[in-house]
């Protein structure tokens, strides 16, 4: 069996889907711990056993067999601070299953009719540590609990359950009375001292005790052990080899129920290894299809538009300048066209030239150029635009002379109109100026700004139209929306009910990264229910 894999979720995450979980297991000791877990799978939508540290214990959630589960781990023994009836009340308080199994390893009572990996099923417990001592006379004080009576006639009618011990015996299950108290019992004498008083018991341990006091009333209980030794100053003898068979046999029964489809119908409970409110996301394929940046691996996760048509159809023959607001996609449709269609192309990000002259910018351009061909920018001096803008067309021309070849230009941080227009005349120029050499005819710049610079072209540079086009990028409308997020949610298998969607696409204006942000928050957040939703949709509204 493959080695588990474990993670860890928050508390606020546990709380989201432990309502889904309505059994409990139980184990005491590490041996049990570990034999179970070797059992345990993780769920439909996860590829991890998930684990949570709340309050004293560790929660272990998973699938056995059919069912979902949550298992925690008690001290041994009933009523020390990490006893049996601690913990199970701590879990009981957490979690509200309706079931409660106990799971581990017991001493038997009889080596003639017992065997060595039989189970023992608790018909009831005997908590034989109450006791009044009156003139020398033992007497016993405590009732004695009845387990589940469902759950005993499930055990009872495991017809096809088998577990081989080592020694080609199959193992039995044994129901009755089990002992239960604080003593860890290896002494034959004091054995058949509590088997002269209670003489039906058919085994003993150290926990049962507790289970009961913690279930009493709230939850249906049934203690399930199977048998290492039989308490007669022999526990030493292959102590770790007969527990392991022990607890692999009690284990093996338990799954053999827990197999069943219709065992637990009359709890109101049926097969569920998939939690709804735990959504399991590829990372991989969530940062693929919630991409900022476009590359080509992310194409089969691009929604394709008009615009994407315009584009192509137009950029073989001009330049291109793309305007419209924040979020509405202007990068990746100028990167997704180029990219798919194999062009030579260096991107140009002027976001770093906030408060420089718009000299800077053009220097900028250049230094890039240079570093894309390997040219050593410390040669570089310059005095003005003019000096600049003779630079980065003589280079061009030095290495693309006749070659088809985009300088894609994005980021510009400008918001003084002013400057904006200084900008634009600057970069008209520019073009202006390369279109002066037919060897160049080739060589096509790329623009993407927020601001429209068809406003600031003046009457003497009209001729700029004849090559760049002017495409403005308008906000996406709810029918776009509306396409974009079914792809996320189909892809993720995220399901998001019409009054989310719609409350979505509003707060959105347009933006299908605002889209991607809520999405983003919600699988930061790990909750897919509507309060999850909601928080999300509130977060990334506020990062607006």
């Amino acid at each position: 069996m493959t080695k588990l894999a474990y993670r860890e979720i928050t508390q606020e995450i546990f709380s989201t889907i432990i309502s889904e979980i309505d059994i409990l297991l139980v184990t005491a000791t590490e041996l049990e711990a570990e034999v179970l877990h070797k059992h345990l799978e993780p769920f439909q939508t996860s590829e991890e056993i998930l684990m949570c540290y709340k309050g004293s214990l560790t929660y272990y959630l998973a699938c056995f067999g059919k069912y979902s589960i949550v298992h925690v781990r008690s001290g041994m023994g009933s009523i020390l601070r990490n006893g049996s009836i601690m913990t199970i009340s701590e879990a009981l308080n957490q979690i509200k299953p309706k079931l409660v199994f106990m799971i581990g390893i017991a001493f038997g009572v009889n080596n003639k009719k017992q065997n060595i990996g039989d189970v023992l099923i608790s018909e009831s417990i005997i908590r034989y540590n109450f006791v009044k001592y009156d003139n020398g006379k033992k007497i016993y004080r405590a009732n004695i609990p009845e387990a589940s009576k469902i759950l005993l006639d499930r055990f009872a009618n495991l017809k096809n359950w088998k577990f081989v011990l080592p020694y080609k015996k199959n193992a039995k299950l044994i129901s009755g009375p089990i002992l239960s108290g604080e003593e860890l019992i290896n002494d034959f004498s004091h054995r058949n001292d509590l088997l002269a008083s209670f003489p039906l018991a058919k085994g003993g341990e150290m926990e049962g005790a507790g289970l009961y006091a913690a279930c009493d009333r709230i939850a249906e209980w049934i203690l399930v052990k199977g048998i290492c030794d039989f308490a007669d100053g022999k526990k030493d003898k292959k102590k770790e080899t007969y527990q392991m068979i022990a607890m692999n046999s009690a284990v093996s029964a338990c799954l053999n129920l827990f197999n069943s489809d219709t065992a637990f119908n009359d709890f109101g409970l049926s097969p569920k290894k998939r939690i709804s409110k735990l959504q399991e996301i590829n990372t991989h394929v969530s940062s693929q299809i919630l991409f900022e940046v476009y590359d080509t691996t992310k194409e089969e996760y691009y929604l394709i538009r008009s615009e994407d048509l315009l584009f192509t159809k137009t950029v073989n023959q001009f330049g291109l300048w793309l305007f419209g607001t924040s979020g509405c996609g202007k990068s990746s449709v100028i990167l997704r066209n180029l990219l798919i269609s194999n062009k030579d192309i260096i991107q140009i990000n002027l976001a770093g030239c906030v408060r420089e002259s718009i000299d800077e910018f053009f220097k900028v351009i250049l230094s890039e150029l240079f570093i894309k061909l390997d040219k050593d920018t410390s040669t570089i001096t310059l005095t003005n635009f003019n000096n600049t803008s003779k630079l980065i067309v003589n280079t061009l021309l030095n290495n693309y002379r006749n070659k088809e070849f985009y300088l894609v230009i994005e980021e510009i941080p400008i918001g003084d109109s002013n400057n904006y227009e200084e900008f634009t005349e600057k970069l008209v120029q520019l073009v202006i100026y390369k279109q002066s050499f037919p060897e160049l005819n080739n060589v096509k710049i790329i623009l993407s700004s927020i601001n429209n610079p068809l406003v600031h072209i003046k009457p003497f540079q009209s001729k700029i139209k004849r090559y760049v086009k002017f495409i403005g990028l308008k906000i996406w409308d709810y029918d776009t929306l509306t396409e974009l997020i079914d792809k996320i949610t189909l892809t993720l298998n995220i399901n998001l009910s019409a009054q989310i969607k719609s409350d979505l696409i509003t707060n959105s204006d347009g933006s299908p990264r605002f889209i991607k942000a809520f999405f983003r928050n919600l699988i930061m957040m790990n909750n897919f229910t509507t309060a999850g939703y909601i928080s999300a949709l509130s977060e990334t509204i506020r990062d607006k």
